[in-house]
């Protein structure tokens, strides 16, 4: 009986202790029906320990949005822009002790235990993907844009107008800035930096357009007028040409196709020593003026071939044919500098070309010498329309010359630069005979 009764009374003492810690557990504040977060719980440095989960989240949701300010002094702009934090991602550490999942009172005290110990949540902030256009789209309308350097160019002399420095935003800056605003900064400075556009007035400087080298005008008969437009349109091709140290002009990649389509007429042109019409007669006076102007610079001859007959507006030796794409005027750029070619009509009935560059470049004299001449053939053919022993000469017939071409630099020196050939024309007589 005795021990009966000792083990009746050991139990009566386990399940009075058992209930009494079954209220104590039902009282914790992760089993309420509105769970309380822990007293250590803070999210971005405000404290919501102890709060119900539902004011929990109502204060979480007022950190969501946060405004600062992006400025730009040297623009005079102050851009308000509106960050959002990563909420979402610790309401969700949150909400998961009301989750339908922590149906246990276990559960719920297994997540509540690591909120307690999780420690500071931080919140990650981003400007908002409209704000960032805004901002971009303000400072970008405000910065002031370089200006490029030029040149002008006088009759003789070349001014330099420097280039006007403007604003940009440099590689990286945008970044840098967003990401101070994300890590909590109030107002953030966007960092400028000076923006150059060339060519600056360096890289002009360097170009070396000191001044005119060298100029050169040929006559020719506007009265001509497909002849006069073709000559203009090409030299309109040409005018403004930039070669750099080094660089080869050729007059057909320049000029391009003479063609109907391109507004090239017909003109006469030389053809086995005889002048018939093409398109784009006249181009070869152009060629011809350019050659000289390069001649009297010293510059590279490449490849120029002079005409098959002797030419009216220029001296044997000076000048140089162009044809189709396979008889071109080629110069290499040797004078340490860019050349600049102006081609211009200044007066009906003239072409100059101006070739400017490095100051130091002196004009060459130019000087041929005919090294052959050679009296054309005789052809003699009978006219019975004529006395005997009467003549009268149906062509006058042309010598063939060789010439040599030279040029003289300022200190006298003489330069060989080509020889050319002008081919002769046969003397045709014609002689009456017996019966004429």
């Amino acid at each position: 009986m005795g021990r009966r009764r000792l083990l009746a009374v050991l139990l009566s003492t386990v399940l009075l202790a058992l209930g009494a810690g079954g209220i104590a557990l039902a009282r914790h504040p992760a089993l309420q029906g509105d769970p309380r977060l822990p007293a250590s719980l803070v999210v971005e440095g405000v404290d919501l320990g102890g709060l119900p989960l539902s004011r929990a989240l109502a204060r979480l949701e007022q950190l969501r949005l946060r405004s600062a300010v992006l400025e730009v002094p040297e623009l005079d702009l102050a851009v308000a822009v509106t960050l959002s934090g990563d909420v979402d991602r610790v309401a969700r550490a949150l909400t998961a002790l009301a989750e339908p999942g922590a149906r246990w009172p276990w559960q719920r005290l297994h997540r509540w235990y690591e909120l307690r110990d999780h420690g500071p949540f931080n919140l990650t902030y981003t400007p908002v993907p409209e704000d960032r256009r805004t901002a971009r789209e303000l400072v970008e309308a405000a910065l002031p844009r370089p200006v490029p350097g030029r040149l002008i160019f006088h009759e003789d002399t070349v001014d330099i107008v420097p280039d006007t420095p403007g604003l940009a935003v440099p590689a990286g800056a945008w970044e840098e800035a967003w990401a101070a605003l994300a890590a909590g900064a109030g107002r953030v400075r966007l960092e400028l930096a000076e923006a150059r556009a060339e060519p600056t007035a360096e890289t002009l400087a360097a170009m070396r357009l000191e001044r005119r080298i060298v100029s050169f005008e040929t006559a020719f008969n506007p009265r001509e007028t497909a002849r006069a437009d073709n000559i203009a349109l090409a030299a309109g091709a040409i005018d403004g040409t930039l070669l750099a140290p080094g660089d080869v002009f050729s007059f057909n990649e320049v000029v391009g196709p003479r063609t109907f389509e391109r507004g090239y007429q017909d003109a006469p042109v030389i053809v086995d020593g005889k002048f018939v019409p093409d398109v784009g007669g006249g181009v070869c006076q152009v060629s011809s003026t350019l050659h000289v102007a390069f001649l009297m610079t010293g510059m590279q001859r490449v490849a120029a071939r002079n005409h098959s007959i002797p030419i009216s507006y220029l001296p044997m030796g000076w000048d140089a044919a162009v044809a189709g794409d396979w008889l071109d005027l080629r110069y290499g750029n040797n004078t340490g500098g860019h050349v600049y070619i102006r081609m211009e009509i200044p007066s009906p009935g003239r072409l100059r070309v101006s070739l400017y560059g490095p100051s130091d470049v002196a004009p060459r004299k130019i000087e041929t010498e005919i090294v052959e001449t050679r009296t054309p053939e005789t052809r003699v053919v009978a006219d019975a329309t004529l006395d005997e022993g009467v003549t009268r000469v149906l062509q006058a017939g042309r010598p063939t010359y060789v010439v040599d071409t030279y040029t003289v630099d300022s200190d006298g020196r003489r330069h060989f630069s080509h020889r050319s050939t002008y081919q002769g024309e046969v003397r045709v007589v014609a002689v009456g005979g017996p019966g004429g």
